[in-house]
């Protein structure tokens, strides 16, 4: 009887040590995830000696509401405007203080924040911006273009835009380091295609898709084959053939083509 009640308190002392080793674990991850979640921090600094600051007082933040900052080594910020899930007015006033940050290297824009192409004016002041992703623009494109066009050293452009036009996208050609695009919008166009074919910019990474309308056909994919230094190539391939995926990747060469319309999350893992 001794033996059989100690194989039946054994399972339970191996979970009761099981608990003491795991639960304070558990309970820092989700007090941490808690307070990224809630708090109304506009500012985390970077880890890391060199380029520590001090955090600001919460009751003067220098950013305003719905925005936040995340500290990269060697002085660089990363920038998230808006709340992820859920609609966030980001007040215009807040996103032109973006302006006191000097080297801002990447933006992130989520979807359903208020902002209007005006307000994006603040990128002008910003020199050192390299990556930008709007994920969802619903106004007309052309005074959105002219601010991003003025972030003189953008390598990499995510736009997701219902009402992106074709003539829209030759404003790009002053974007001459850009050398990644994602475009999305209602209805990707054979013109479309053509005219990002035809930037001067040597776009090496691209991706196009629909909100709507028809993907790519492969003869509306024919003037990319031009494209001698594209690298990367992500379309939705629902239109075409399983022979004519095969001709996209055979005639592309080198090339890495994706037949997916899942997110492009490759490009802003260095956020």
């Amino acid at each position: 009887m001794a033996q059989e009640k100690l194989r039946l308190t054994m399972p339970v002392d191996q979970f009761s040590r099981y608990c003491a080793v795991i639960a304070p674990v558990v309970m820092r991850v989700c007090c941490y995830a808690l307070l990224i979640c809630v708090s109304d921090w506009n500012l985390i600094l970077a880890h890391g000696q060199e380029n520590a600051k001090e955090v600001p007082d919460n009751r003067d933040p220098p950013i305003g509401q719905g925005i936040t900052c995340w500290g990269h080594a060697g002085g660089k910020w990363a920038v998230w405007i808006g709340r992820p899930c859920a609609p966030f007015d980001v007040d215009s006033d807040s996103l032109a203080d973006l302006a006191k940050l000097e080297q801002i290297e990447s933006i992130f824009v989520y979807p359903k924040t208020g902002l209007k192409a005006s307000d994006f004016a603040v990128l002008g002041k910003l020199k050192c911006v390299r990556r930008l992703q709007i994920t969802w623009f619903g106004d007309d494109c052309r005074e959105l273009i002219v601010h991003i066009g003025k972030c003189n050293g953008l390598e990499s452009l995510s736009l997701f835009a219902p009402k992106l036009k074709a003539n829209d996208l030759k404003w790009f050609d002053n974007f001459d380091k850009l050398t990644e695009l994602f475009v999305k919008s209602d209805d990707i166009s054979a013109e479309h295609i053509h005219t990002i074919v035809n930037l001067d910019c040597g776009i090496q990474a691209l991706r196009i898709s629909s909100y709507v309308g028809d993907n790519p056909t492969f003869e509306d994919l024919v003037p990319v084959f031009q494209m001698d230094k594209l690298t990367r190539l992500e379309i939705d391939g629902e239109n075409l053939s399983e022979s004519e995926k095969r001709d996209v990747i055979r005639l592309l060469g080198n090339c890495d083509v994706r037949m997916t319309c899942e997110v492009w999350s490759e490009v802003f893992t260095r956020l």
